[in-house]
C-alpha cells in the first residue's frame, strides 16, 4: 500500500475559477463540445484521486498502457477536466482519468518501440467552474463527479470510505452522501466505521484481503482485537504460502490468556522492576536474570511506542451512536 499514507492524510484543497476558452487557447486546444489538447498540459491535484495503488490498480493500469498501445486515444472517451486560475494563468486539471493520464508515457514507450506514432493529444470535457451558474464547484462535488464517473471500472470499497469520509468532512450528513454517491445510509455508515478503524484492517480491506462487511462485524464484536485476529489469521495464511483472503471461517478469537496477558502487562512491568532493584536479583541464576531482562526490554519497548492497556480503551464503538441518517456524518 505506497500511497496509503496519502490517501489517509486530510484533502483539503482551494479551488480558484478560471476561464475555459482561454485555457484550453493558452494550451493550444482546439474548440468545439470537445478539447484537444496536449496530454502534457494537464494537471492533477495532490492527493485528489481515491485509487489505491495494490495489485487491482497496477492490473487495471496494464490495461490502459496495452489499450493505449494498441488502439492509441479514443476521442470519444475524454479525460474530466477543470480549470483554475493559478499565477495569473488558466490551468487544466484532470478529476477524472488519473489511470490513462499515468499510462500514456508508458505505452509511449511501447509505440515508439514498435514505430508506432507516440501519443501526443487527448479529448477532454471541461466542466463549469460553477454549479447551475452561481454557486462554486467544490472539492466535494468533485468527488462525487469522480465516483459517479468511474461505473465502468468503480471504486473498490474502501476506496468509497475514503470519498464518504472526505464528504463527510465537508459537513454533508450521511443521507446526503448515501444521495450523492448512489449508497444506502447503512453502507455509507458502516464505510464510516472503516476509516475509524485501526490501520491494519484498514490496510487489509485496502489490499481486498477482508471486506468491509466482515471488517465492521468483527470491530462490533471485539472492538480493536479485531485487528490482531485478522493480522494472525493473515500471517497463518502467509506461512502456508496462500492468497490472502480472509473470511469469518479463518479468523478466531483472542485467547481469554492473551487477553489476560495484555490487561495485566501493566502490572507485570511493575513487579519486574521491583525484582531488578531488589539486592537478591543479583543472587539469581544468570539464565533466570537473562529471561526476565529479556520480558522487561519487550515490556519498555512497547511502554515506549505508546502501548495503551486494552482493558480500559474506548473503541470507536464507545463514541459513534446510532444516529439517524439525516443526523451529520463523522468519520
Amino acid at each position: 500500500m505506497n500511497n496509503m499514507a496519502q490517501l489517509e492524510a486530510a484533502f483539503d484543497a482551494t479551488i480558484i475559477p478560471g476561464a475555459v476558452k482561454d485555457a484550453m487557447k493558452a494550451a493550444g486546444a482546439s474548440s468545439g463540445d470537445l478539447y484537444k489538447l496536449g496530454y502534457d498540459k494537464l494537471h492533477v491535484i495532490d492527493g485528489f484521486n481515491l485509487r489505491v495503488h495494490n495489485d487491482h490498480y497496477q492490473a487495471k493500469l496494464e490495461e490502459r498502457v496495452e489499450s493505449l498501445t494498441e488502439n492509441g486515444w479514443y476521442a470519444h472517451h475524454p479525460m474530466g477536466g477543470l480549470v483554475q486560475r493559478e499565477n495569473g494563468e488558466n490551468i487544466v486539471y484532470i478529476f477524472d482519468g488519473h489511470t490513462r493520464l499515468a499510462a500514456i508515457p508508458l505505452a509511449n514507450a511501447k509505440r515508439v518501440a514498435r514505430g508506432l506514432p507516440p501519443i501526443t493529444e487527448v479529448t477532454v470535457v471541461a466542466i463549469p467552474t460553477k454549479k447551475n451558474g452561481k454557486d462554486p464547484i467544490t472539492m466535494a462535488d468533485l468527488t462525487v463527479a469522480m465516483v459517479q464517473g468511474n461505473k465502468g471500472n468503480p471504486h473498490t470499497a474502501y476506496e468509497l470510505a475514503l470519498a464518504c469520509r472526505r464528504l463527510a468532512d465537508a459537513n454533508l450528513s450521511v443521507a446526503e452522501i448515501g444521495r450523492q454517491l448512489t449508497l444506502s445510509g447503512e453502507w455509507v455508515k458502516s464505510l464510516l466505521l472503516l476509516m475509524s478503524a485501526p490501520l491494519e484492517l484498514r490496510q487489509r480491506v485496502a489490499n481486498e484481503a477482508l471486506t468491509v462487511t466482515l471488517a465492521v462485524q468483527l470491530l462490533k464484536e471485539h472492538g480493536d482485537e479485531a485487528a490482531e485476529m485478522v493480522e494472525e489469521a493473515a500471517a497463518e495464511k502467509e506461512a502456508q504460502g496462500k492468497p490472502v483472503r480472509l473470511t469469518r471461517k479463518n479468523i478466531k478469537p483472542t485467547s481469554p490468556f492473551t487477553k489476560a496477558v495484555k490487561r495485566s502487562a501493566p502490572a507485570m512491568y511493575d513487579a519486574l522492576e521491583k525484582v531488578k532493584a531488589d539486592p537478591a536479583f543479583a543472587k539469581l541464576d544468570a539464565g533466570t536474570r537473562e529471561k526476565l531482562l529479556e520480558v522487561m526490554t519487550s515490556l519498555e519497548r512497547a511502554k515506549d511506542d505508546g502501548a495503551v492497556d486494552h482493558s480500559k480503551q474506548i473503541t470507536i464503538f464507545d463514541t459513534v451512536g446510532s444516529d439517524s441518517e439525516g443526523t451529520k456524518a463523522t468519520a
